[in-house]
């Protein structure tokens, strides 16, 4: 059995369920208030990479773009010309997501910023697995993985990015079913809620 091989009967054990759903938060730093709409694709303005998934983009002077880990979400921090209100634009590239984890030898390992941590045991489905690094620019990377059914084996993982003046800058999540009020399973809410996260 070639590596190939082995990586897709390793990943055949984890999936999504068809119910999943991705969240996306933007931010507008002024007042720390989440928006959320949903849009249809228009040249030059929104980018949507998927199903499930939900980004509100603004157009406007950029001023600086930030990055999550292995390029599945950018951050552009926008000014309007006309107004000078300062808003973030989040696009999470849901068609190529880098997965934060691989399987091996049937144990989760977690492989975000080059780490390899074996996160079995330390994730389920009302307390996530949390980890946290700086880049090099400066900006706090939060991450959370968790499990949405235990019996079919399907987890979750989200990315929420503080700048490097302590405001939140932006974050998603990915396969996690979200209920009728747009929460999150218990174990992402959780995570949230520990780091301070506002939406």
């Amino acid at each position: 059995m070639n590596n190939r091989e082995k990586y897709k009967q390793a990943f055949s054990v984890l999936h999504a369920s068809d119910t999943t759903k991705m969240e996306v938060k933007t931010v507008e730093l002024s007042k720390y208030s989440m928006m959320r709409r949903i849009t249809a694709a228009c040249a030059g303005l929104i980018l949507v990479l998927g199903t499930g998934m939900v980004v509100y983009a603004y157009g406007g002077h950029i001023v600086r773009q930030i990055f999550g880990w292995g390029n599945n979400m950018t951050i552009t921090n926008t000014i309007d010309p006309e107004t000078g209100e300062n808003k973030n634009e989040v696009m999470v590239m849901t068609d190529s997501l880098t997965k934060p984890i691989i399987v091996e030898d049937d144990r989760i390992i977690f492989v975000v910023n080059g780490e390899h941590i074996d996160i079995t045991d330390q994730m389920s489905e009302t307390e996530p697995y949390s980890y946290e690094y700086e880049d090099e620019e400066g900006y706090k990377h939060y991450w959370f993985v968790g499990i949405n059914n235990a019996e079919k084996g399907e987890y979750g993982f989200g990315e929420y990015i503080m700048d490097t003046n302590g405001e939140w800058a932006g974050g998603y999540s990915a396969w996690t079913n979200l209920d009728e009020n747009g929460d999150g399973p218990e174990w992402l809410e959780i995570g949230k809620d520990k780091i301070g996260c506002p939406w």
